[in-house]
């Protein structure tokens, strides 16, 4: 039996350039993030904008992801989510092998309408639920009720209808990382950056992909643990 290898995703890959800079480093996947404009477009960028020409074009983004032949990691982005999630999935559609696809949210909502769009399709992609999110604009209560909410995740899981854990990295140690193997679920950790932490990541088996800011560094230590 072949040892266990951990995907890797770069992280923030918001433009054509950075997808081929994670080409080039030998990443598996390209991780991006997407959201709708003020205007109402859907553009590619981690933080909320007014105007598409504020942000990276998805098409151009997405042409990179295909011409690279790199797995696409789409991170959904915004409250709204759910109002533009298949509207998002059929553009990916048009451009990408959905085969090589995880789409990722921690709105719930969101991950349910992706969950029922790709069961539609003859090619299914992967649809994650992220946990793990900031709770810096929560009162101490609502912030301790959303760690525990999220370090028992059962009802909130079946309502999304996910297929892949999308966990912090510190949560996944915590529990989630038990939680998912008990139920055969495969896991995404983010956001790895650490040396320990990615090493640590790369080596457990109940880890399916590593979500992280340094992919060069994380193919080079994966290539050190195969070895």
């Amino acid at each position: 039996m072949g040892r266990h290898r951990v995907l890797i995703s770069a992280h923030r890959c918001n433009s054509a350039d950075a997808v081929r800079e994670a080409y080039r480093v030998g990443a598996d996947y390209a991780e991006f993030d997407v959201r709708r404009a003020g205007d109402g477009t859907i553009v590619v960028g981690h933080d909320p904008v007014a105007l598409a020409d504020q942000a990276h074009r998805l098409d151009d983004v997405l042409a990179a992801v295909a011409e690279s032949g790199l797995g696409a990691h789409v991170d959904l982005k915004g409250r709204d989510a759910e109002t533009w999630a298949e509207e998002l999935a059929e553009r990916c559609a048009l451009v990408l092998d959905l085969d090589r696809v995880v789409f990722t949210t921690g709105r719930q909502p969101a991950a349910a309408k992706l969950a029922a769009w790709a069961a539609r399709q003859q090619t299914a992609p992967m649809v994650g639920l992220t946990l793990g999110q900031s709770t810096k604009n929560l009162r101490l209560p609502a912030a301790v009720r959303a760690r525990v909410g999220e370090l028992y995740p059962n009802r909130r899981w079946v309502e999304s209808g996910a297929g892949v854990l999308v966990a912090h990295h510190v949560l996944a140690r915590i529990r989630l990382l038990r939680w998912a193997n008990r139920r055969e679920v495969r896991v995404l950790v983010w956001t790895v950056d650490h040396p320990r932490v990615v090493r640590a990541a790369l080596r457990d088996p109940r880890v399916w992909m590593v979500t992280t800011n340094h992919p060069a560094t994380a193919v080079a230590a994966r290539e050190r643990i195969s070895s």
